[in-house]
């Protein structure tokens, strides 16, 4: 038991620098946790979770409803995340099956969304967009909002996890900041 303690230490002691995660052997894993996050982030998700009630205010809701149907999107994100936690390591589904899943899921529902806000004046429009959105949340705490973080633990030696999950985490910041500050000029 005291042998394994410390081998587990010494690996511990054995931490690469924060520039060291750009060198050979480890470069390969950070530039993967990175723009997994950069992806995640450019999906819109943040978009939909910052803004969501001016978004169906913009296709036709009124205050009440549009505020109602952030809460849902709320809501069907969390209850989302339970099922995604159950599925996720089960072998008939597993994570690449799941983000395969709910990629295709945001794919389709970013395509009828936009379809939907594009033709707006047909009354069917905004129940088309909202649930549209409601989906979206839905393929995307299926898939990708989990598994992305996922996968600086599975990628990384102990010794350097904890700074592949740094490089990771300012990247999903980073890019959901600019998102952020970005989404109401272009819009």
């Amino acid at each position: 038991m005291k042998a394994e303690a410390a081998a587990v230490w010494d690996t511990l002691l054995d931490r690469p620098s924060m520039l060291d995660m750009f060198r050979k052997e480890l470069r390969q894993p950070t530039m993967i946790v990175i723009v997994m996050m950069i992806f995640q982030q450019l999906t819109g998700i943040n978009v939909v979770m910052f803004y969501s009630t001016m978004i169906f205010e913009d296709v036709g809701l009124n205050g009440g409803d549009a505020i109602f149907a952030t809460i849902m999107v709320g809501t069907v994100n969390l209850l989302t995340t339970f099922i995604q936690m159950y599925y996720i390591d089960r072998p008939k589904c597993g994570r690449k099956s799941l983000l395969k899943l709910g990629t295709i899921g945001m794919m389709i529902t970013t395509l009828s969304l936009t379809v939907s806000i594009t033709y707006k004046e047909m009354a069917i429009a905004k129940y088309i967009s909202v649930a549209s959105v409601m989906i979206f949340v839905f393929s995307f705490a299926l898939g990708p909002a989990a598994i992305s973080w996922i996968l600086a633990s599975e990628l990384f030696l102990t010794n350097a996890r904890a700074n592949g999950n740094a490089y990771m985490s300012a990247a999903n910041w980073t890019t959901s900041s600019l998102i952020g500050f970005v989404f109401p000029e272009i819009n």
